[in-house]
């Protein structure tokens, strides 16, 4: 069971492997909305993203029970590509599967660190039912992204650090795609401060938060069109996470594509952080959560990663009229 002990046994296993990230106040988003508004630059994290807090943790934990054979995954594309490094940095052999759509980029990033990748189906849920098909034939240990446990007390690791930089913060918006991370984090803000607000973020294209909320069990959805935000596209969550999710969310906010994309060009012009739509969809939460809500509060957005293709985000920066519609 994950719990506050684990995810502060992980901060110590882990700290060697990672960075200390930025947690930078944005004055522009801060004055437009009246309220202190931070950016925790995830996206400046090894591999560009905050999934190898969670992938070292539990790398680290097969090392310690000598289960050295080697390491697979399914992913859409972050939690890919940190196996893939960490697996490189502790010499394990790793398999990636990503779905044939994921981002160029990081099916790139995966075989420059040394990865074999797999690109197989149209989706993260058919690309994991092959990941678990090669973990069969191989015996490797399957890192799961999302329902691993170390994994999500590794993201954990997250939420200490950013209470740390900023003590009285008072809301935090974090991305979810399994929910691995607002799990790890909402266990780590609510232990410190239970008064700390806690607002999970999807694609409207996607939306699992919400429909797992309404059936009171984890809900698998099929997702007919391609999200921008492809991060937080798996489709399902986990059971822990879920569980956790249920507990400790205050707010759940669906953003458009269109919002992640004008996000994207907000962090980028405004702040000059380049993130990836994942990353960006927490900032496009800010305007659509009650204003009341934020208003004088310190608030958080997690910038959980960068690794955006270089022809999408030109393709985003070619088609924005800035001066006719601001982001």
């Amino acid at each position: 069971m994950v719990d506050i002990n684990k995810i502060e046994e992980a901060k110590q296993k882990i700290k060697n492997w990672i960075k200390t990230t930025p947690l930078i106040k944005s004055e522009e988003l801060s004055e437009r909305f009246h309220s202190e508004i931070y950016l925790k630059l995830e996206q400046l994290q090894h591999t560009g993203s905050f999934k190898v807090r969670g992938v070292f943790n539990s790398l680290l934990n097969l090392i310690e029970k000598n289960e050295k054979k080697g390491v697979i995954t399914a992913s859409s594309g972050n939690h890919g590509v940190a196996l893939a490094y960490a697996g490189m940095k502790l010499k394990l052999p790793t398999i990636v599967v990503m779905p044939r759509n994921a981002p160029a980029i990081k099916k790139y990033l995966a075989k420059k660190y040394e990865a074999e990748v797999y690109l197989y189906g149209k989706n993260y849920q058919e690309a994991l039912r092959f990941a678990r098909k090669l973990q069969n034939e191989t015996g490797y240990s399957f890192i799961h992204s999302y329902e691993d446990e170390f994994v999500i007390a590794g993201h954990g690791t997250l939420g200490i650090e950013i209470t740390e930089q900023l003590p009285d913060i008072e809301m935090v918006i974090t991305g979810v795609g399994g929910g691995a991370l607002f799990a790890g984090t909402a266990l780590a803000f609510k232990h410190i401060n239970e008064k700390i607000k806690l607002v999970a973020v999807q694609p409207a294209l996607v939306q699992t938060v919400r429909k797992s909320i309404q059936k009171g069990k984890p809900v698998e959805v099929t997702v007919s069109k391609k999200t921008i935000a492809e991060g937080l596209a798996t489709g399902k969550l986990g059971p822990t996470s879920f569980e956790i999710l249920k507990k400790y969310m205050d707010f759940f906010v669906p953003v458009f594509e269109n919002e992640i994309t004008r996000a994207i060009l907000n962090l980028l012009i405004n702040q000059k952080v380049v993130a990836e739509g994942a990353g960006a969809a927490t900032v496009a939460t800010i305007p659509k959560l009650p204003p009341d809500s934020i208003k004088n509060r310190k608030v958080v957005c997690i910038i959980s990663g960068g690794n955006i293709d270089p022809s999408v985000l030109s393709r985003i920066i070619r088609n924005a009229n800035v001066l006719k519609d601001p982001v």
